[in-house]
């Protein structure tokens, strides 16, 4: 499985004030894991990886949002819903979007 630890967008000049990010996947019905987006002044690129070293699976994301939360525009990170904080809930929404329920 292709997996990967961070991702860089190159000549982020005028992105230094971005301070938010994360990614939906497909397999939870889109929910939202938090990542970190850190400006590189050096290099001058903008670093979006995830809390605590781990990783993000390539197979399983859909989306990836990052921005100003100083900025009048919408943070989608904050609006979309939050991922499940127990591995067995996961399963639990996989299930039920299986039978055709609505997850809880």
């Amino acid at each position: 499985m292709a997996e990967v630890k961070n991702f860089i967008i190159a000549d982020a000049e005028g992105l230094e004030d971005y301070d938010y990010a994360c990614w939906t996947n497909t397999t939870v019905g889109g929910a939202k894991i938090k990542l970190v987006a850190t400006f590189v002044p050096e290099e001058k690129i903008l670093k979006i990886s995830p809390y605590s070293g781990s990783t993000i699976p390539l197979y399983d994301m859909k989306s990836i949002y990052f921005g100003n939360s100083k900025s009048q525009k919408e943070n989608l990170c904050a609006v979309l819903k939050p991922s499940p904080q127990h591995p067995k809930d996961v399963w639990k929404n996989k299930i039920s979007s299986f039978l055709g329920l609505e997850p809880t």
